[in-house]
């Protein structure tokens, strides 16, 4: 039975269970935002779990592992594990699949750079990262576990002047760093005035300057018959 293993919100496994009835969907996050269980397929479930204390599955689990929006929750040591967790309970041939947001926006103003500036350099002042493409290929290579590696990076909208997907996001986006704000404001050294202020201007930023948001995707096989696991070098740089 071909399984799936997932993190962040479980309305996406809904649906798939839905449409595939004859596998089986499991997700994890660390907060219990899942649907209700009334809501969930017999095919789907859902469990609330820490990834930096291991994925609590059998080696060879799952035929597909999705991680999505985990950017800036781990150090560099935490991504390494999560990876080396992903590869160890994926079943030969199984595929993976990574995605992130890019830190910088496209087209972003300067109101706007000054907020996301603020929240990535108090992320990095706690040892927060989010790997690039670069070293996310580079880390599955040298495990030797890993092929057909494939890289994508693709820009969404973010603002009303690209209709409700744009709106939707930036309204997403708003709540991200007002749910920051009591880290940043006393980072930024500003009232929360100040911070709302800038958050009004961003509005109409975005729109002037048509910004974008950018996620990259990271695609892999485990290989067929894969080598033991073995310790790796974290040399590489991280965003």
């Amino acid at each position: 039975m071909e399984m799936l293993m997932y993190w962040m919100l479980g309305t996406w496994i809904l649906d798939l269970a839905a449409s595939y009835k004859s596998s089986t969907f499991v997700g994890v996050d660390f907060s219990p935002i899942f649907p209700k269980s009334s809501l969930t397929p017999p095919n789907a479930g859902f469990l609330r779990h820490n990834v930096l204390e291991g994925l609590p599955f059998p080696e060879s689990s799952f035929d597909f592992v999705h991680q999505r929006f985990l950017e800036w929750s781990f150090d560099q040591s935490g991504w390494d594990a999560l990876f080396l967790e992903i590869i160890r309970i994926l079943k030969n041939d199984g595929w993976f699949e990574i995605m992130n947001h890019v830190s910088e926006l496209r087209n972003s103003g300067p109101r706007t750079q000054k907020l996301t500036k603020a929240v990535l350099e108090f992320l990095k002042s706690k040892n927060l990262s989010t790997p690039t493409t670069d070293y996310i290929r580079n880390f599955f290579e040298k495990t030797q576990q890993i092929e057909d590696i494939k890289c994508e990076e693709r820009m969404h909208p973010l603002g009303k002047w690209a209709g409700l997907i744009g709106q939707v996001a930036k309204l997403n986006f708003n709540r991200a760093l007002t749910a920051m704000k009591s880290f940043i404001l006393p980072f930024m050294n500003i009232t929360d005035e100040e911070f709302q202020a800038l958050l009004e201007d961003s509005e109409n930023e975005v729109n002037d300057y048509q910004t974008y948001i950018c996620t990259i995707r990271v695609f892999g096989r485990k290989i067929a018959r894969p080598l033991p696991l073995s310790p790796l070098s974290s040399s590489s740089p991280l965003l």
